[in-house]
């Protein structure tokens, strides 16, 4: 008796192999859209949460070491605040002197440029010009950690690309330095609290 041994050849078909490339290639293509506007959103915010953490270090750092502590925030895109190369969407730093300008050998608290697309605008009741940073507006924390009488019931704007659907604002709401975050997905009509 003879056995036959067969040779199980099972495989994929080119059609079946097209047709999952296929397949794929429409997912990437709907999904690409949702998945940039996500990482635009995640940038912004992601910013919005790191000025709000570097704003509340500044007025510590200012009880604790009794200096007055300065945040520059620029007015849209970035700008070398401290003239260093490199340029910030916010400086923040103790002012030793009391000059209102950024000297050498003063105490960097934060120097920092998000995502080069995220743009950054004082809205509404805006900060403060700055008299000594071109394209920035300011706000001083006193070495009681205080804000200047100047600088209360202001908002930050942060967005990408001319602030057009997400976009959080930070609203600076007493003068103890109290800061209110809030998002809008509909390009600033309405907030809500983040």
């Amino acid at each position: 008796m003879a056995v036959t041994l067969r040779q199980n050849r099972e495989g994929v078909t080119l059609i079946e192999l097209v047709v999952v490339m296929v397949i794929i290639g429409l997912m990437v293509v709907f999904a690409a859209p949702e998945l940039s506007t996500t990482i635009k959103n995640s940038r912004v915010k992601d910013c919005a949460l790191r000025l709000v953490s570097d704003i509340k270090q500044a007025r510590a750092k200012a009880q604790a070491e009794g200096q007055r502590a300065m945040v520059v925030v620029t007015k849209d895109t970035p700008h070398d605040f401290n003239s260093d190369g490199s340029s910030e969407h916010y400086l923040i730093f103790l002012d030793t002197d009391r000059g209102s300008d950024f000297d050498a050998g003063e105490d960097i608290i934060a120097e920092v440029a998000c995502n080069g697309k995220v743009e950054m605008e004082t809205v509404s009741n805006p900060l403060p010009q700055c008299t000594n940073f071109t394209n920035g507006r300011c706000m001083r924390f006193t070495t009681l950690g205080t804000l200047s009488s100047d600088a209360t019931d202001k908002s930050i704007l942060i967005g990408y690309s001319n602030y057009s659907n997400y976009k959080v604002k930070i609203t600076l709401v007493s003068i103890t330095g109290h800061l209110r975050i809030q998002f809008s997905n509909d390009g600033g009509t309405t907030y809500h609290d983040l």
